[in-house]
């Protein structure tokens, strides 16, 4: 689903006339900070996948909130914008996409987030309570190489 999103905001790219888009837009926005908040929640996404790191997987969840403001915010940015200039409603309505479509990554990366600490969570509950240490590390590494598999299969 991330990956079809990624599409999705790589046609906009591509198809929009970025020198005709106003600065001013794109600063009030924030588009710069919306997908540098994306990015930054993959690569902590995989760092912590790949540390078997259930804080760093939960350090995540906060950087969600940040996407929920933005995008709450663009709404009524784009509404205005496209009230002062009528012809910019057909990019106003495209940039809406994008934002919904970067949300909505946001959530779908909260959601690996969410299981990967709750993973490491019952893991470690697990191998206290029964002292089975041996046998929960080979099964967080089953675990971990499962969501592994599933984040690259849906890209």
């Amino acid at each position: 689903r991330i990956g079809d999103y990624a599409d999705g905001i790589a046609r906009f790219v591509g198809d929009v006339d970025a020198e005709g888009i106003d600065p001013q837009l794109l600063q009030d926005l924030q588009v710069e900070a919306m997908f540098s908040v994306v990015l930054t929640m993959l690569e902590e996404l995989q760092e912590a996948l790949n540390g078997e790191d259930a804080e760093k997987a939960a350090s995540v969840l906060a950087m969600d909130d940040r996407l929920d403001r933005i995008n709450r915010a663009s709404g009524a940015i784009l509404t205005d914008y496209a009230r002062r200039n009528p012809d910019a409603i057909p990019l106003c309505l495209e940039f809406g996409g994008v934002f919904r479509k970067l949300e909505r990554t946001g959530d779908h990366l909260t959601n690996i987030a969410e299981e990967i600490a709750d993973v490491g969570i019952m893991l470690d509950q697990m191998a206290i309570e029964f002292e089975v240490e041996d046998a929960v590390a080979e099964q967080r590494s089953y675990k971990v190489r499962r969501l592994r598999e599933r984040i690259e299969k849906d890209g």
